[in-house]
């Protein structure tokens, strides 16, 4: 599929050219080196947190994030312990989450890691959950378009440089 300034994100996540793949399973395929070349990348910040955060962020995009829209992310990331079989606390997983979605270079560093260690059907997969938050209350086009934008930089569509400065500028609209 190529993407156009006319294409939606709907377009782009329903694209039967791109089996979507589970991110649970996908962190089962990865080989003993991926997973430390990955949380050596992560580094402080755990991947699950990371993951929290990239399901969080583009929901603030309409500057809030709604009580369905957080509900969403819980539901999901409990959902996914129980894949894993991981005794972790989602509130607590949230919460980190939220810390981390007021650093830009966090959310920046995540979209990068993401993009590098998983494939176009994982990065579906979160893409399609990622909507599913930002549409919990209702997808606003703030929201779409960040979407849009992520997966567009994932798709090989947008450069490392285009991403960082469209992170230093942020969006021109709102000065």
């Amino acid at each position: 599929m190529t993407i156009t300034e006319e294409t939606t994100l709907k377009d782009i996540i329903n694209d039967p050219e791109v089996e979507s793949i589970d991110f649970a399973e996908a962190i089962d395929q990865l080989s003993e080196e991926q997973v430390n070349d990955f949380d050596t990348e992560c580094g402080t910040v755990d991947f699950i947190v990371r993951y929290t955060q990239l399901l969080v962020f583009p929901s603030g995009g309409d500057a809030e994030i709604s009580t369905e829209e957080e509900n969403e992310v819980k539901t999901l990331i409990k959902n996914f312990l129980q894949k894993k079989e991981v005794p972790m606390d989602v509130e607590e997983i949230y919460e980190s989450a939220i810390e981390f979605a007021c650093v830009d270079d966090v959310f920046l560093d995540t979209l990068k890691i993401f993009g590098r260690y998983f494939s176009k059907g994982v990065l579906k997969s979160i893409a399609i959950d990622m909507y599913k938050v930002a549409a919990a209350d209702g997808i606003k086009e703030e929201e779409e378009e960040f979407l849009k934008l992520i997966v567009c930089y994932w798709y090989g569509m947008m450069s490392d440089e285009e991403l960082d400065e469209y992170f230093s500028t942020g969006d021109e609209d709102d000065e």
